[in-house]
């Protein structure tokens, strides 16, 4: 229905495939079979490297943080990737509340009609109109014993 959200729903819930992916990837390209993606609070998403590979690091990188056996670090793919990982469940929220808005409005216009025809229905009474409904497949209610 809409392309925006069917794109957002996608990274929210197929992130960590991306991530994966993106993991595979990168150590084949650099030749690190040790490394990985992940994530804290603090420094966000980021590849870690064991020190004995980092003379394969590429020059793209950036260094974020140094440990006692590893480096972290962060490069612009993985940088826009989180900037839309992170910001996609709100944008999620607010454009479901944007096009539900948006569709009581188009759907408005047709209350006052259905809130007219009502009488009619209510005249000709609730066994014909389940009768009329059921002949067309709408509406399917069980016989009384």
């Amino acid at each position: 229905m809409n392309s925006e959200l069917d794109e957002l729903r996608r990274l929210s819930s197929h992130g960590k495939e991306y991530l994966l992916e993106l993991q595979r990837r990168e150590s084949e390209r650099t030749g690190i079979p040790s490394l990985k993606v992940s994530y804290n609070n603090v420094f966000g998403y980021y590849i870690e490297v064991r020190s004995t590979h980092n003379d394969k690091v590429p020059e793209d990188w950036t260094r974020k943080q140094t440990l006692a056996n590893a480096e972290r670090y962060i490069f612009p793919e993985l940088k826009e990737y989180e900037e839309k990982i992170l910001g996609a469940e709100e944008r999620i929220a607010s454009l479901e509340g944007r096009l539900y808005s948006e569709l009581l409005v188009r759907l408005s216009r047709f209350v006052r009609p259905l809130q007219q025809g009502c009488p009619r229905h209510r005249r000709a009474g609730l066994p014909q109109f389940a009768r009329r409904s059921g002949r067309h497949g709408a509406l399917r209610l069980p016989r009384r014993r």
